[in-house]
C-alpha cells in the first residue's frame, strides 16, 4: 500500500488512498482540486492490495496494480479524470512469488513498461512486461535484470527505447553499474556501457 498522493502533470487532479482502521477495505480517490470534487473512488479488498499509480504525462490517465487475494491475480489497470476504468490485463500467478517494483510511462504515451521481481524464478532477478496501450496487448520478453532498488529507468524521445541502469554482481561480490539498452521493436536488449550513470537522452540535432 502507497501513502503519498500522486498529482497529475497539470497539478490539477490528485489520486490518494483513503482507508479507516474499523474498514479493511481501501479506497483510491480521484480527486478534482480546482471544483474540490471527489470525481470516483475504487473500491478494494484491502489496504494492502493496492499499488501506487503513475499519471501519463499529458496528464489526463493513469495506470495503477492491484491484488486480489480471493481471485489469486494481479489486474493491472487504466483510469482518466473522468473517472472512468478499465482491467487492461490480469497476470496469473502465486501472489507470494512477485512483487510489483517500478512502472514507466513511455515518452509517447502510448506503452507502460512494469518490472516485477518474480520469487518464483530467482531471488535476484526481475523481468519486465510491456503494456501497449494503442493496441491493447501485452509484450513479455526473455529479459531479466538484477533487483535494484534505485535503478533508473530512462525512455528515449521516440518511444522505441529503453535504458536501464542495473547493479549485477560479479563473483567478488562487489557492484559495477552498468547501463543495458533494451529494443522495443526487437524485444532484445544489451549491455551499451559500464560503470556510468544514466542521466537522460540528448535530443538529435
Amino acid at each position: 500500500m502507497y501513502s503519498l498522493p500522486q498529482f497529475n502533470a497539470n497539478g490539477n487532479y490528485v489520486l490518494y488512498p483513503s482507508f479507516t482502521a474499523d474498514e479493511p477495505r481501501i479506497y483510491l480517490i480521484l480527486y478534482n482540486i480546482n471544483s474540490r470534487q471527489i470525481i470516483h473512488k475504487y473500491k478494494h479488498q484491502s489496504m494492502f492490495d493496492v499499488g501506487p499509480p503513475i499519471w501519463n504525462h499529458q496528464g489526463n490517465q493513469f495506470f495503477y496494480v492491484y491484488k486480489s487475494f480471493e481471485k489469486g491475480h494481479v489486474t493491472f489497470a487504466l483510469g482518466d479524470i473522468d473517472g472512468e476504468y478499465t482491467e487492461v490485463a490480469i497476470l496469473q500467478r502465486e501472489l507470494t512469488s512477485y512483487d510489483i517494483r517500478d512502472k514507466v510511462w513511455s515518452s509517447d504515451g502510448r506503452y507502460v513498461v512494469v518490472f516485477i521481481d518474480d520469487y518464483s524464478l530467482d531471488y535476484n532477478t526481475q523481468k519486465l512486461i510491456i503494456f501497449d496501450l494503442l493496441e491493447q496487448k501485452i509484450m513479455i520478453p526473455n529479459f531479466r535484470v538484477n533487483i535494484n532498488w534505485d535503478q533508473e529507468i530512462v525512455w528515449s524521445p521516440d518511444s522505441t527505447k529503453l535504458l536501464i541502469e542495473n547493479y549485477p554482481e560479479d563473483n567478488s561480490n562487489q557492484h559495477k553499474n552498468q547501463v543495458i539498452l533494451f529494443d522495443l521493436e526487437t524485444l532484445q536488449a544489451g549491455i551499451l556501457m559500464k560503470d556510468t550513470k544514466v542521466f537522460g537522452w540528448v535530443p538529435a540535432e
